[in-house]
């Protein structure tokens, strides 16, 4: 549930706080470059829950991040 790492708040894309109003942002990197980006939720009767907002490449990626590469 914890795999990859954590978005610190203040660089969670407004994209995803529009879309799916998240709180919390995980990133997972995949094999070639592709990144899964999943947040947690808590659901009743079931507890806290990994849910997968996206799968993107790495140029993707950077671009929802805001990262520039040369």
């Amino acid at each position: 549930m914890f795999a990859g790492e954590q978005v610190p708040k203040s660089q969670i894309p407004r994209k995803y706080e529009r879309k799916f109003g998240v709180n919390n942002l995980y990133r997972y990197r995949l094999s070639e470059g592709y990144r899964c980006i999943y947040t947690l939720e808590n659901f009743p009767k079931v507890g806290v829950c990994p849910v997968i907002l996206d799968l993107v490449d790495h140029n993707e990626y950077d671009e929802i991040f805001g990262y520039h590469t040369s």
